[in-house]
């Protein structure tokens, strides 16, 4: 017997606002004030429930287009995400440690001597994270997210694909 995977996806942007003050790149080196928007920056989240009874609780990854995140930003997330009911012993939050997006360590300001992290900008993106997080999670927790369809052929790369994905 086969049991079914059910899947819900989501994803928002948390591009910063240069408008509001620079942003200094993370990576390579100090003192490199972003200049404009090449890319958007996201955090896209997926949820995994495994049959159909609710017995088990969703697995949820979030990954963020972010050079990294410190290990009280990660908690910070998901105190944030607990009074919704998420199950936080089953979330996951990982970056793509993405060069050219902003300072979220501490170690590219100014100078080495001066963090590049802007908190308003962290504040911001917590804010940012919280409906990728819920979206897939009350899918599959409320079983209205549907099965994962798998394609496949001969010669080419394996891929699930959610039926249906948000964007923002």
């Amino acid at each position: 017997m086969m049991t079914a995977l059910y899947a819900g996806a989501a994803v928002r942007r948390i591009t910063p606002d240069l408008d509001a003050g620079p942003a200094y790149l993370a990576g390579f080196q100090a003192n490199r004030p972003a200049t404009g928007v090449h890319d958007h920056l996201h955090v896209r989240a997926m949820a995994l429930r495994a049959g159909e009874s609710g017995d088990a609780s969703p697995f949820l990854l979030a990954v963020c287009d972010l050079i990294g995140l410190l290990h009280a930003d990660v908690l910070a997330i998901r105190r944030a995400a607990a009074p919704h009911g998420l199950d936080t012993s089953a979330l996951v939050v990982a970056c793509t440690h993405v060069h050219s997006g902003p300072d979220t360590i501490g170690l590219w300001g100014r100078s080495r001597l001066r963090s590049g992290v802007d908190p308003d900008y962290l504040a911001y993106a917590r804010r940012r994270w919280s409906m990728p997080l819920l979206k897939p999670w009350r899918a599959c927790v409320l079983r209205t997210c549907a099965p994962a369809r798998h394609r496949w052929r001969p010669g080419s790369r394996t891929r699930a694909t959610p039926r249906s994905s948000t964007a923002s």
